[in-house]
């Protein structure tokens, strides 16, 4: 079971890697309306009060940083990665190249690849235990992030598809 949590939190964060930049810029147009809307003593864009405005702001700062300690630490998780994990988990799942890209660069197989990941992904995860991120800490310090939320839910939806059509 314990197995099972470290790859499910390393899937999000090798998922949520791609999207953060667009999660980052979204929370600082969101920062920006909200400190633009805090004129006076009464924020009438929201109908909250300056305390809960500052309330909003400090909450969407602490999931920004969040999510930016995520990027980092999966990016520190691959570096310590010996080679060729190293080199084709960041080329495909940082860089974006595709296996036949890779496959063909590095003048291996296609197979070779998809063995290297699999085997890249494990030490993935256990790396991010050795760095102190166990599956416990995942959750408590993103249990609340929808953004993860919203990557582990369309996880699950997909391993729930998979696991139907290999039934039938």
């Amino acid at each position: 079971m314990l197995e099972d949590k470290r790859l499910i939190w390393g899937k999000i964060a090798l998922k949520s890697y791609k999207l953060i930049p667009d999660w980052i810029s979204c929370m600082k147009s969101a920062r920006a309306t909200l400190v633009m809307s805090g004129v006076g003593r009464f924020n009438y864009f929201r109908g909250m009060t300056n305390e809960e405005l500052y309330d909003k702001l400090i909450l969407l700062n602490y999931r920004m940083q969040g999510i930016v300690n995520l990027k980092v630490l999966t990016e520190l998780a691959i570096d310590r990665l010996a080679e060729p994990y190293r080199s084709v988990m960041s080329e495909i799942h940082l860089s974006k190249v595709s296996i036949a890209d890779y496959a063909s660069r590095h003048f291996i197989t296609k197979r070779t690849v998809y063995n290297y990941l699999k085997r890249g992904f494990r030490l993935f995860c256990a790396e991010l235990c050795n760095m102190g991120y166990t599956p416990e800490k995942f959750e408590m310090e993103y249990k609340e992030e929808p953004l993860l939320e919203l990557v582990k839910k369309r996880l699950n939806n997909k391993n729930n598809q998979s696991s139907k059509s290999s039934k039938s």
